[in-house]
């Protein structure tokens, strides 16, 4: 399935019809097409969007909510299970925040199918194996995340797990 997103400078409020996404499979180019042909005429937000727009900025997952996004300075991961506790099979949140944002829809699919789900991000720090990672909120290097990264690693390879999900922001700055 594709997510189809509307781009339109409305109410911060949905006030439009409600609307569900298209259900389009990832090579279906002519649905696509299709899907954003047809919202070129929407300019109200719908009103199911969730959250809104003005609560957008205050929309944080469960996972950073319980401390599973570890901020700057932080590099002592909890376990933070989620999904099936019970579950056969094991999945693997990785990355920074971009991958949390992946956490809502991954925990309602691994409660759903029988998996756990493990959920370990920390801010601003790629998942991608990179030396001398600056951060710009510290104005130094992000020695933190290196560290962090390296037992994120040894951790993912005693679980084992049955799926690793990973994200990353395209913004990382480092020396190569």
């Amino acid at each position: 399935a594709a997510l189809v997103v509307l781009v339109t400078l409305p109410n911060l409020v949905g006030t439009g019809q409600a609307r569900e996404a298209a259900p389009l499979r990832t090579a279906d180019l002519t649905g696509v097409t299709q899907a954003i042909d047809a919202s070129v005429g929407i300019t109200e937000l719908p009103s199911n969007l969730t959250p809104a727009l003005d609560e957008a900025m205050n929309d944080r997952s469960q996972a950073a909510d319980a401390g599973c996004l570890l901020d700057f300075d932080e590099t002592d991961q909890p376990t933070c299970l989620y999904g099936d506790p019970q579950g056969d099979k094991t999945m693997v949140l990785v990355g920074d925040s971009h991958a949390d944002q992946w956490f809502t829809p991954l925990e309602e699919q691994a409660r759903a199918h029988g998996y756990k789900l493990y959920s370990w991000t920390k801010s601003a720090c790629p998942i991608a194996e990179v030396d001398n990672v600056w951060s710009d909120q510290l104005k130094r290097e992000y020695s933190e995340c290196v560290s962090w990264r390296a037992d994120l690693q040894e951790r993912v390879r005693q679980l084992n797990p049955d799926v690793i999900v990973s994200s990353q922001s395209d913004h990382v700055v480092w020396d190569s």
